[in-house]
């Protein structure tokens, strides 16, 4: 039984939450906070503490305005929400009447955008000067429930581990996100793998592969992601000695108002802690660029304790204008909040990579395992983890093989890119270039040497030879599923020439078609008759793919023994036997 004071901070805790407009998921957990801080502190001190947490819980649901309590934690309300945006989107452009298709167009977005503004979502952008096509693609968009759907997920997650930092749940036992974040992603992997080893991809040539096996040999694979990454950033360091350039590796870390774990934290997401350290680099890289100071490496983003987002980079300069580059960096990170305690120590970092101690792959390999897959880390803990100095038995430390799916599914959930090069050359043309190494020539010479180095894992010499070379890219026109242009790379250009390293299309076959085009392509007959409809040859073949919805240039393709679909993509058709057949 509560005394007459505690039932009185009691009515005096709800009056604040109805005042915030919490909804009762927030109002319960805010009570029950309260009733463990009276239980361990007493009455004063839990009214204090209660006092200094709604603020920081509004400051937090204020960050995300389109959401409510109910729309955080149920998915189907989602739902329900999204489906009701689009269907009012929809309704409101059935009863534009312009005398233009243009002006439809613009009062549609209009409409659309103010449906979003009403929902508290951005509406979708348009560049300065938009034409009619920007209007249409903005406007299916607007219109399409998945957009909605996609849009407000993106919120609700973000928004409830956000609420998980805010509560404390994100703390130094268990460090990066919360459990729920971490089991969620879990699920997530679980999920997508499963349906992986259902799914297949078929080319038009009759190439049939299961879906996991393509991601398992691709960047997908964070061992093959971790070894790019190590050959690129030995690369790197041997260009930069030829070069006589010296390393330096860098820590940027934000404000106190952006870390939990502060007394001055004010509600702030990881992800305003990116972009503070973000927008930091981008004036520190206008000003290199100003004075002319040359630099080239990699950058790395991973979490404190806390969640809150931090930088680590390897830079290669020359030796002259190290101090004009250390000064401009700690210019620009103390600009905000410069005097405050500790900033000159933590807001920027810089260490002198002495070759006689270590390279730069040694110093940036761990940061690269820990954030990807733990390879070779098995018995090391993280750094920002407890360490064996920890008075709390309670408190156990953690390797790094156990947080390495914290810290991927805090990225994944703020939506942070972890890795990135900068100043250097282009990774996909390294990669399209890799594609080749089974193709015979003849091929340019500069496109031959380049080659040659990817093949190598000579990022050093690849970036020197390849300066010449661009992506060649196939631009289809308006077949998005907004009606927008995609564009595919085919292949690398060298100077006149084009070398082709994608001659195949590639499609995603359903569970229920993999088996039998696997089927096919080994050769065995699928039943003892044969009710398929003849091959036709010359123009009467060209005239039953038109009736079936294939178009005359899939002939070709059909005659190689590859597989073409209808236009809808619910029927596949290849040439078997001297027989056009038919694949659901």
């Amino acid at each position: 039984m509560k005394t007459p004071a505690e039932q009185d901070s009691v009515k005096w805790i709800k009056s604040l939450v109805d005042r915030e407009g919490f909804g009762p998921r927030m109002r319960t957990w805010l009570l029950n906070r309260w009733e463990r801080h009276r239980l361990c502190a007493g009455l004063t001190e839990a009214n204090k503490a209660i006092r200094q947490e709604i603020p920081l819980m509004a400051a937090v649901i204020a960050q995300y305005p389109a959401l409510i309590d109910a729309l955080i934690f149920d998915a189907a309300a989602r739902e329900r929400w999204a489906k009701g945006a689009a269907d009012e989107v929809l309704c409101l452009l059935s009863s534009v009447e312009c005398d233009s298709y243009l002006a439809s167009l613009k009062a549609g977005y209009r409409m659309a955008a103010q449906v979003c503004a009403d929902r508290r979502i951005e509406p979708f952008d348009l560049p300065k000067k938009p034409k009619q096509r920007d209007y249409e693609k903005a406007v299916l968009r607007m219109a399409c429930e998945d957009w909605w759907h996609r849009t407000i997920n993106k919120e609700a997650k973000r928004a409830a581990e956000h609420l998980e930092i805010a509560k404390g749940n994100v703390n130094r036992n268990t460090p990066y996100c919360s459990d729920n974040c971490v089991k969620q992603h879990q699920r997530t992997q679980k999920r997508q793998r499963s349906w992986m080893e259902e799914m297949a991809v078929a080319s038009d040539f009759g190439d049939v592969l299961k879906l996991s096996e393509v991601v398992d040999s691709s960047m997908a694979n964070p061992e093959l992601r971790r070894v790019e990454l190590l050959v690129r950033t030995a690369g790197l360091e041997k260009q930069a000695t030829e070069e006589g350039r010296i390393g330096y590796f860098l820590t940027f870390t934000a404000p106190s108002r952006f870390h939990k774990a502060s007394k001055k934290w004010n509600g702030c997401s990881p992800v305003a802690a990116h972009n503070w350290i973000l927008d930091v680099w981008k004036r520190i890289r206008a000003k290199l660029n100003r004075e002319q100071i040359d630099y080239y490496g990699l950058r790395v983003v991973e979490p404190h304790q806390d969640g809150t987002a931090h930088w680590h980079a390897v830079v290669f300069l020359n030796p002259d204008q190290v101090a004009e580059f250390k000064r401009i960096c700690r210019r620009w990170c103390l600009q905000d909040e410069g005097k405050e305690k500790g900033a000159w120590r933590h807001r920027f970092h810089a260490k002198y990579i002495d070759p006689e101690k270590g390279s730069a792959v040694g110093y940036v390999i761990k940061y690269l395992s820990k954030n990807l897959n733990g390879a070779h880390m098995a018995d090391e803990l993280s750094e920002e983890t407890p360490c064996a100095h920890n008075s709390k038995p309670e408190e156990a430390d953690l390797n790094v093989p156990e947080t390495i799916d914290r810290v991927v599914a805090w990225a994944r959930r703020f939506g942070i890119r972890q890795f990135q090069f900068f100043g250097t050359g282009s990774v996909t043309l390294w990669r399209e270039c890799r594609r080749t190494h089974k193709q015979t020539g003849p091929f340019p010479e500069t496109f031959e040497e380049a080659r040659a180095a990817a093949v190598a894992n000579k990022w050093d010499a690849f970036c020197e030879v390849a300066r010449s070379l661009q992506l060649e890219y196939e631009i289809e026109k308006e077949a998005g599923r907004y009606s927008d242009d995609t564009r595919r790379v085919i292949g690398v250009r060298a100077g006149d020439q084009v070398i082709h390293t994608r001659p195949k299309k590639w499609a995603l076959v359903r569970p229920a078609k993999r088996d039998e085009l696997i089927q096919s392509a080994r050769g065995a007959p699928w039943s003892p008759t044969n009710n398929c409809t003849p091959c036709r040859k010359g123009d009467a073949l060209d005239r039953h793919l038109a009736l079936l919805g294939v178009g005359p240039e899939a002939r070709s393709i059909l005659e190689r023994g590859g597989f073409v679909t209808s236009r809808l993509g619910d029927r596949y058709f290849a040439l078997r036997g001297g027989q056009l057949r038919e694949y659901h």
